[in-house]
């Protein structure tokens, strides 16, 4: 049986909880994950032919696309990365060959900013209308005043009644 980490704290030797092992574990997976700049020609192709709309299939993404013009293209890309260019630099190659529209991500900086945020920002507005539709049509509650004493012997009068009669 191998024993379970121990932790050191304030001079005391204690064991490390089960789930602080278990989270640890898991950054460091998923640290080892994250992208790194090794990653294959063939890898790097695929991902930049994601991100391209074949100019030979209209609708199509560039990978899923079997014409052989679109099979040309993508030795293309390999060719430019086995040459050394970044996947910037062969994106930037494919907008000035092709255009802007050859891409089918928007761009990262300026109006694409906007793009990508106009969604939430009409969801947000959206449920905010709904939320405020929804408050405004709720009937308002109206205070109820404390009860008097009055009102109390009122009440033991109607029940003794009521009792009275059944």
């Amino acid at each position: 049986m191998v024993p379970a980490p121990l932790r050191f704290a304030a001079g005391k030797v204690t064991r490390m909880p089960r789930y602080l092992r278990i989270a640890i574990v898991c950054l460091v997976l998923l640290a080892s994950c994250g992208s790194s700049g090794h990653a294959s020609i063939a890898t790097r192709a695929q991902r930049i032919e994601g991100q391209v709309w074949s100019p030979y299939c209209p609708g199509k993404l560039l990978i899923d696309c079997t014409t052989t013009q679109a099979g040309q293209l993508r030795d293309r890309i390999t060719r430019e990365l086995r040459s050394g260019r970044t996947d910037t630099q062969v994106l930037h190659g494919i907008k000035e060959d092709f255009g802007a529209t050859a891409l089918a991500r928007p761009p990262s900086g300026g109006a694409g900013v906007l793009i990508w945020l106009l969604p939430f920002i009409v969801f947000v507005l959206g449920a905010s209308f709904v939320v405020w539709r929804v408050r405004r049509r709720r009937p308002r509650t109206a205070a109820v005043a404390p009860a008097s004493p009055a009102a109390g012997s009122d009440l033991e009068k109607l029940r003794d009644e009521v009792r009275r009669q059944i």
